[in-house]
């Protein structure tokens, strides 16, 4: 299952969170990107906190059966590229939840760069500001086209509830 939307985040509310991003002292380096957790942003930021709390309760107004697991804002540096893969559960040091991992949603935070699409099994999403992608990433082969600048992105991860009623 896959579903897109546009919108999802205002531009304002998308260039926030990149400047939010660029404040970070520590960033964590995963291949070619550079992250920071969301478990790791203070209380005291309550305008993440609440722009946290919109991206969730907006994904389980269309999707109930899904409690987050954890979330990252990412930088892709130039010349980065995701290879096609199906995500796995992560060690529970990692997150901020089960570990598990079943879905993905991704918020493209800006669109001023060359390349980048997001690529789910054969077929490519182009990045647009503020557009939402959201995909069982166990289920569906997905990767990154090679970025030719810097692309910003605010993902988060989910575990579907098997029982839930929907």
């Amino acid at each position: 299952m896959l579903a897109t939307k546009e919108e999802f985040l205002s531009s304002k509310e998308c260039d926030f969170i990149i400047s939010y991003y660029k404040k970070q002292k520590k960033t964590i380096p995963y291949f070619k990107t550079r992250y920071i957790r969301l478990q790791d942003i203070p209380f005291y930021h309550f305008r993440m906190k609440m722009l946290l709390k919109k991206y969730i309760r907006n994904i389980k107004k269309n999707f109930p059966f899904l409690k987050l697991t954890y979330g990252q804002i990412v930088l892709w540096e130039n010349n980065s590229s995701r290879i096609m893969h199906k995500d796995t559960d992560i060690p529970l040091y990692n997150s901020t939840g089960t570990g598990i991992v079943d879905w993905t949603s991704v918020c493209y935070l800006n669109d001023d760069f060359k390349g980048g699409e997001t690529l789910i099994e054969d077929k490519a999403f182009k990045p647009k500001k503020g557009s939402l992608l959201v995909f069982n990433s166990k289920q569906l082969l997905h990767g990154v086209n090679n970025i030719f600048g810097n692309r910003y992105t605010f993902i988060l991860w989910w575990e579907e509830i098997k029982n839930a009623c929907v």
